[in-house]
Parts: C-alpha cells; structure tokens; sequence
C-alpha cells in the first residue's frame, strides 16, 4: 500500500509539473509574463477586491496588490481584459500573467479564509499620550483594550519588540527600543491570562496548548494603516513567554544611503549591485539589522526591467514591485529555487542560510548567472566563510560564488531628550571583497573603526559602540 501511495503521489507531481509546463508554452506563445505560484504567499486583502463568482466567470484573479498597482493570474487573457477593464475603470493599473489551474485554485482557495481572517482586524492599538496612561488603559478588563493600549505605547515609544513574561503572581512588560530591552510595567496574573488567550485565538494556535513552543501571526490595525505581528510562545514554570515581532513596514523603507553606510563601504557596495551575478551576503547576529539592509539593495536595483524574486521563511515584509515566495513545510529551498529559475529571474533573495540546503541553493544560483543575496549568522565579516564551510560548502565554491560579504552592528544614535538619552539607530559595518577565491581577499575596515568614526561625528557614544562591539 505505501508503495502504490508513493507511485500516486509521484503521478501527482509529475502532472503538476505537466500542467505548470503548458502554461508556461502558452505564455510565451501569447508573449505574456508567467507565473507559478506555488511558494507565493496570497493575501485575502488583495484578493476580495474583485468577486468570487467575477473571478470564476472570467477565470481571472488578483494575485497581490501594491496600492494601486494589481498583478492579475488568469486562465484566458482574453477574459482577463474584462476584469483589467473593470479594475483600470477604478483607477487600478493592471499587469496580466497566465498561471496555471492549480496556482488559480490557490487563490481561490484564499477567498475562503475572508470570514476567518477578518477576525484578525479586532485589535485596534490605542492612542497612549504618557506612560502614566499605558499603565491604566493596560488594565482594562477587556483584554482586547489591554492589548491594544501595550501595542499604542509601544508605537508611541517605537518599540520593535514587545515582551510579557510571567512571574509568581503578576506579569512583567518589557519594549525592545532601539535594540535594547526596557521594563516597562507590571500586570496582574489574571489579566495576562487573558491577554495571552486573546492572542492566541487572534493567531490560531491551540488554547489548551501550554506545554511546547507556539508560533503565529496577527494583524493589528493602527488608524488605516495593517501591521503585522509575529508572535512567540515558549513554556516555563510560570506560565507562557510571550514575544511580540512588530512587523511595521514604515521600518523597512530605509534606502541605501540611509543605513550609516560610509561614502567608501557606500561605493563599493554600489558597484557590487551593478554586477549581474555573484552573491552579496549581509552577516551578523539577530536584530542587527540585516533584513533592512538586503531589502534597501533590493530597492537600489528594483526597476522594471529587473526581476527579482525572494525565497523567505517567512516573508516579513512585502516589497512593491518584487515577486516574494515563502518557504513552506512541503516547500524547501531547493524546490523553491527550481520553481524560480523557470521564472526567468535576475536577482534572487534567499532570505536566510540556515543550513546545507539553503547554502547550496543560494551558491549555485549565483554561480548559474544571477545576482543573489542572502543572510548568514556570524559575529563578523571573516565568520562567515567559516562557517560555509562547517555547512559542507567546499572552499573553491564559497570564492567562486560570492563577490561581497557585509557585516553589520545597530547601535544607538544620541539624543538628551529621549527615554534612555537614545534615539533611533544606525549602522557600523565591516567589508570584505572576495576576489575569486578565499585566499584572495580584501579586509575593508572593521566595525570597531567605523563606530570610532560615528563616535568623533557626535552620532554616538564610546559606551554604545563598546556596549555593541563586545570591547573591553
């Protein structure tokens, strides 16, 4: 029995394949663009602006929207310019692409979770003023009302993070601002309990779970603007941690030139994203900032006639105008990149190498003639090649395949008037060039440096750049 299953579900992918194939023939033959959307993520929010029965009647959906721009998938471009008519007649600029049956059943498949997934725009954040004000509003009995004053003083204090952890009898609440975590207030016990089932009804997990880690998501509404929210659960003697991700897309629309990138690492770093193949890789610890970076070469080199495609898990943020995929748990990077190099790109994100596979994945894709970036985690420019290697790379492929290697640190920018005498952050880098080979490589100043260099602008302190470079 097991092997009749394998051989049906060899049969399935195969004709899956078949069918991806026909309608990619039928795209070129057309002279339209085609897309698989298999690692596609699809967004209820773009889709319910046209009708179930519209999109089925002229076998045309809406795949995702960036503002007023829509990407149509259909099955009949002659039927799509029925609904490019009736979006363009709302102001909407239209792109038409075919899919494929399978990747339109995807999106129409979406509009079943409208229902449930509107659920998610109860939690409302509340205009907090002070501190004085966070702490009374965080005690109403409604733990929707809790919860969204804890989110309005963390958007008021621009926390990226929100923690809530448990102890003995009451709740301690704790923002991540500017990189490091400050306490807050105190809850009572009861109202946390609250607030964490809230959550977890919000992001669907399981209620009765407290005995293993939960991941989820959420969306929060703030005026008129979404944001979404990453949520972690880990279990201790006290009850559930909660950490809170505020995905804010506002944070994520930095440029290049904004990062703290000096006019030397700036330049170089400008003529590597010139270059139609090759990897640059962007290293260092979580929340240093390496998401903001990639995304900001991403925007460098996003024009129409580029294409880019990203390999995330998961995506945090959506990019206008770039074709985002997720990874998923029957969708691993290697089946990811296989479905992308038929998409005909020219840059592609692998978001994070975790481990042999994504590696692997990243590497060729750069040496098979596309610009490739990705993230590794090491604690500086010269870790990272190690690190290749103890995945399994071998040493001639990492010189071959990566052109730059980028290393970062955030540390906080001086400011008399703010909670913790800190406001915002910026950047110190460390670069280094691969020439083809690891034994051929140009060391381009250190973190250290470059923070001595911001500390003699004014822009921070010698206790901020010692705090974050580890020095004695």
């Amino acid at each position: 029995m097991m092997l009749v299953d394998k051989i049906q579900s060899k049969l399935k992918t195969l004709r899956q394949a078949e069918q991806e194939d026909r309608s990619q023939d039928q795209a070129r033959a057309l002279e339209l663009p085609y897309l698989d959307l298999s690692g596609l993520t699809i967004d209820w929010e773009d889709v319910k602006i046209l009708a179930l029965d519209d999109a089925r009647k002229n076998q045309t959906a809406i795949i995702r929207r960036f503002g007023e721009n829509v990407d149509l998938g259909t099955l009949d471009p002659q039927k799509a310019q029925n609904i490019k008519k009736f979006l363009e007649a709302r102001n909407f600029k239209t792109r038409i692409y075919v899919i494929s049956p399978k990747s339109f059943s995807k999106i129409l498949a979406t509009y079943e979770s409208i229902p449930k997934e509107i659920k998610k725009e109860e939690i409302k954040i509340t205009a907090i003023k002070n501190l004085a004000e966070l702490k009374e509003k965080s005690q109403s009995p409604s733990a929707t009302e809790s919860l969204g004053a804890i989110l309005g003083g963390a958007k008021i204090m621009q926390a990226s993070d929100v923690h809530i952890e448990p102890r003995e009898d009451k709740a301690k609440i704790r923002y991540r601002l500017d990189g490091v975590l400050q306490d807050i207030l105190e809850i009572q016990k009861d109202q946390y309990r609250k607030i964490i089932s809230r959550l977890k009804i919000l992001s669907g997990l399981k209620l009765n779970q407290e005995e293993i880690p939960q991941n989820g998501r959420l969306l929060i509404v703030d005026g008129r603007k979404k944001i979404d929210i990453r949520l972690s659960l880990l279990p201790g003697p006290q009850g559930e941690a909660i950490a809170l991700r505020l995905l804010d897309p506002e944070r994520i629309s930095l440029g290049l030139a904004d990062l703290g990138l000096n006019e030397k690492y700036l330049k170089l770093i400008r003529h590597e994203l010139k270059k139609t193949n090759g990897m640059v890789l962007v290293v260092g610890p979580t929340g240093s900032g390496k998401t903001t970076t990639i995304y900001a070469c991403l925007k460098e080199i996003n024009h129409p006639e580029i294409k880019v495609i990203t390999l995330e898990d998961p995506i945090e943020y959506r990019l206008e105008g770039i074709v985002q995929t997720q990874i998923k748990e029957d969708y691993s990077f290697t089946l990811g990149l296989k479905n992308i190099l038929r998409q005909d790109p020219d840059v592609i994100l692998v978001g994070e190498i975790r481990d042999r596979e994504a590696a692997e994945a990243a590497l060729n894709a750069a040496l098979t003639g596309h610009l490739v970036f990705s993230t590794l985690h090491t604690n500086d420019a010269q870790g990272a090649i190690p690190r290749l290697i103890d995945l399994g790379i071998k040493p001639e492929i990492i010189g071959s395949a990566i052109n730059l290697i980028v290393a970062q640190r955030l540390i906080r920018k001086q400011d008399e008037k703010s909670f913790t005498g800190y406001k915002d952050r910026t950047g110190i880098f460390e670069l280094i060039k691969v020439n083809g080979s690891i034994n051929n490589l140009e060391i381009i100043g250190s973190m250290r440096q470059d923070g001595l260099e911001k500390i003699k602008a004014g822009i921070s302190t010698r206790e901020e750049v010692d705090r974050v470079t580890n020095a004695q």
